[in-house]
């Protein structure tokens, strides 16, 4: 049986242990899917509930639970221990990284900002340097919506190349792409 924290403490404690703020950035209400509103709200569409004049949401207390679950990992960098840039704040780069290593830890997706859909591409070096360090693939993009993945070792995978790495909504790479051919060694999970 898996332990769940109640999301509002999560949220609590995150804020108590990073000094990494939202403030002014909310990419995520507009680059990711959010299934429990009503209606569905779909990857790249602006969230109903955003603040017209700020960034910020009209319904924070009572929102959705996949928004209560949801932490940038630019933002929980310094809580799940890995390198993320200061740079590489979504209102700054253009893009959110999403990764829970406990859920799924080999993949990390890279959710576009729909009006700067190609800003990722020019940080194709920060991406490498973090696929490396944790030995983990970058999906660019969401399930269908993925375009490329990256493999720890530093290779770029195009859907148009190589569409069975893109089955459905998982993305794939071939064992050996990854550090001594183990998949995320660094968090201690095998890849099956």
């Amino acid at each position: 049986m898996k332990l769940r924290i109640d999301p509002d403490v999560f949220t609590l404690l995150v804020d108590l242990n990073t000094t990494r703020r939202c403030n002014d950035c909310d990419v995520c209400c507009t680059a990711l899917e959010v299934f429990d509103l009503q209606p569905p709200k779909k990857i790249g569409e602006r969230c109903q509930h955003q603040c017209n004049d700020k960034a910020g949401c009209q319904i924070y207390d009572n929102r959705p639970r996949t928004c209560k679950e949801f932490y940038c990992t630019w933002r929980m960098a310094e809580i799940i221990k890995i390198f993320i840039p200061n740079r590489l704040k979504p209102s700054k780069c253009g893009f959110v990284l999403s990764w829970d290593p406990s859920v799924n830890p080999v993949l990390m997706t890279l959710f576009k900002d729909p009006k700067r859909p190609d800003a990722w591409k020019k940080y194709k070096r920060e991406l490498e340097a973090i696929a490396k360090e944790n030995n983990v693939c970058i999906g660019i993009g969401g399930g269908y919506d993925a375009t490329h993945v990256l493999s720890p070792k530093g290779n770029w995978f195009d859907r148009k190349l190589f569409p069975w790495l893109f089955n459905g909504l998982s993305v794939g790479v071939p064992r050996e792409e990854f550090h001594n051919g183990r998949p995320n060694q660094r968090w201690g999970h095998s890849h099956r």
